[in-house]
């Protein structure tokens, strides 16, 4: 079992010893490896995806129960080491169920949103309410849907875990429609 094997050095690592963190990390290594390997066929793509879930790891491990640790390690792996063409907007729907084809669409369906000019009123309307998001909401927003990032990736940059930036994507889609409807009655 991996707990016991990281048991000796988890408090020196949780306290910052960065050498019990090396030691962890080499430890959980093959592990992680072996399981990134299971969703990526290509032997780079699971290095990669290892690494992610290392680095997350490594950020995350203050947080981290030693007994849960090999569970917590598995659902990074899994979410971590998906195929890219699963997590990122390519037409199906992401957090909050708005995709990146809403804002395309409304340039090409006129027999639902009529004249150019209620299709630019309906843009407008979408940007304004995007425009009244606190900057925090925007800038994930604009990292997931405009940049095409994924959850994942956003969320190694805040430190977070994915479902949090998941969460908070569906927040902000909730708010913008729930400004449409207001505008529309």
């Amino acid at each position: 079992m991996l707990a016991n094997e990281l048991a000796p050095y988890w408090l020196s690592a949780k306290n910052g010893d960065a050498e019990a963190i090396n030691t962890i990390c080499r430890l959980c290594m093959p592990f992680v490896l072996r399981g990134c390997q299971r969703y990526q066929k290509d032997r780079h793509l699971a290095e990669d995806a290892a690494q992610q879930v290392l680095i997350t790891f490594w950020l995350k491990l203050a947080q981290i129960d030693l007994q849960h640790v090999e569970r917590w390690l598995l659902a990074t792996i899994r979410y971590k080491s998906l195929p890219e063409k699963n997590r990122q907007l390519t037409g199906g729907d992401g957090p909050g169920g708005l995709t990146r084809a809403v804002f395309e669409n409304l340039y090409s369906r006129e027999d639902e949103v009529g004249s150019d000019l209620e299709r630019d009123e309906t843009i407008g309307q979408v940007m304004k309410a995007y425009g009244e998001l606190p900057e925090e909401e925007q800038a994930l927003l604009w990292d997931y849907y405009w940049d095409g990032r994924t959850c994942a990736a956003i969320a190694v940059q805040g430190a977070v875990h994915p479902k949090t930036i998941s969460r908070h994507i569906t927040t902000a889609v909730r708010k913008i429609a729930r400004r449409l409807e207001d505008t529309h009655a």
